[in-house]
């Protein structure tokens, strides 16, 4: 006989997208008590809850990512940094002159 499918509450599946914002996948499924791999399925066959993730996950994106540009603009170097290399592809060479 055939395991019943687990399935998260609709409390539950309310929480996903908060959550998202701060938690992998692999943490998320710890937080429910739950296996990885039904975790995962969960995400597979249910759009809603895959969509929430997402959209959890971007908005907390989102807000680091303005907090880093005001951080940049407003002449923090490290920020600056950490923008180019981030959003710009931007990469430091050091060159090694063998002089002899």
């Amino acid at each position: 006989m055939a395991k019943p499918q687990i399935e998260l509450t609709e409390e539950q599946i309310l929480q996903v997208q908060k959550l998202s914002a701060t938690l992998t996948v692999e943490q998320m499924a710890d937080y429910f008590e739950i296996s990885r791999a039904t975790f995962f399925r969960m995400l597979k066959r249910d759009k809603n809850i895959m969509r929430l993730y997402s959209k959890g996950k971007s908005q907390m994106g989102a807000m680091i990512g303005s907090k880093i540009v005001r951080m940049a603009l407003d002449g923090n170097e490290k920020m600056l940094t950490l923008y180019a290399k981030t959003q710009m592809q931007w990469k430091e060479t050091v060159v090694n002159e063998n002089i002899n």
